[in-house]
């Protein structure tokens, strides 16, 4: 990623004084660390800066430090603010966030998804980071930001989040280093570890097994998927982030090339797709289906609350054909 860019941006930054920051809808470890680790230092400068998610954070983040100031009140939308700072979403609309909003400020999007829209005033996006943390962290050490324990956790919870603590593909020199150095300033890995790897219930689990048992595998294209249906959730009394991993989970089976998971809803379904293989693109799946994501790693949402005996794989054979 350009210094070029990076300056664009610490510029940008030091002539606002009110700066809303945002991300994608249900956050995950990448968009919590990195709206975290933006905010404080943001607020090390003297500045107001708020972050703003149309949904809370899963429970399991509540170790982040700052993670208690992150808003859901739509009213603070309302304010004037001279800079909005996007972080870890593809396109404006993941946020869920009222179009009109962004029209009030320049943006400054930040961003590591390959199926990023450029919708920024000052685009800082590389789809070749593990993380938007890890552009964040590369932001902050262009301008010889110190990087204190508080920081260095929000910003390793994201790196291990996306690499799914170095396992999958997302998984580079970079992103190890980075880490490295996060630890030494006081990252606090094994938090992390606890909290975002074992954050599992009995209950949980018991719905983990349930839904591992409807895996099918299709021969011709070696597509493994599954699904859950919404009732599931109030049926084994759990919240819906006690999938997350699941599909990250699936990469272990050895004899499929795509694993997907279908979370069927009321009034409608998102897909999630992985993939370990050179050769195949599941960003491209997604895109055609109205999603983004990476090259290994992407989803999308269908309007509708598909049926256990709809044909799921149809979705998911149109990027193959």
């Amino acid at each position: 990623m350009s210094n070029i860019i990076f300056q664009q941006i610490h510029q940008q930054i030091n002539s606002a004084d009110n700066i809303l920051i945002v991300s994608h809808q249900k956050p995950d470890g990448d968009a919590c660390g990195s709206t975290l680790s933006m905010a404080s230092y943001i607020k090390s400068l003297g500045k107001n800066a708020v972050v703003f998610n149309v949904n809370p954070a899963p429970a399991y983040f509540d170790f982040l430090p700052g993670i208690e100031n992150v808003s859901n009140d739509n009213n603070i939308l309302n304010n004037k603010w001279d800079l909005i700072i996007v972080l870890d979403s593809g396109d404006l609309n993941h946020t869920k966030v009222d179009l009109d909003v962004f029209d009030s400020a320049p943006i400054i999007n930040m961003d590591h998804h390959f199926s990023n829209h450029r919708f920024g005033n000052i685009n800082c996006v590389d789809d070749l980071a593990s993380s938007t943390c890890e552009i964040v962290y590369k932001f902050l050490k262009s301008i010889n930001f110190n990087i204190d324990k508080n920081t260095a956790t929000c910003l390793l919870c994201g790196i291990l989040n996306d690499t799914s603590v170095f396992s999958n593909g997302a998984t580079t020199i970079d992103s190890m280093n980075i880490s490295s150095h996060l630890v030494s300033k006081g990252a606090r890995i094994h938090k992390i570890n606890d909290k975002v790897v074992k954050n599992k219930s009995i209950n949980g689990l018991r719905l983990w097994g349930e839904v591992l048992s409807r895996l099918k595998n299709d021969d011709e294209f070696k597509i493994a998927h599954t699904y859950i249906k919404e009732e599931e959730y109030q049926k084994y009394q759990i919240n819906e982030e006690e999938l997350d991993g699941l599909i990250d989970f699936l990469n272990i089976i050895c004899d499929a090339n795509i694993y997907a998971l279908f979370r069927i809803n009321e009034n409608h379904t998102t897909v999630s797709m992985r993939t370990t293989r050179d050769d195949i693109d599941v960003s491209r799946i997604a895109q055609i289906n109205g999603g983004g994501g990476h090259k290994k790693a992407a989803g999308f949402t269908i309007d509708s609350a598909l049926g256990e005996d709809d044909d799921l794989l149809s979705f998911l054979k149109k990027g193959l054909k």
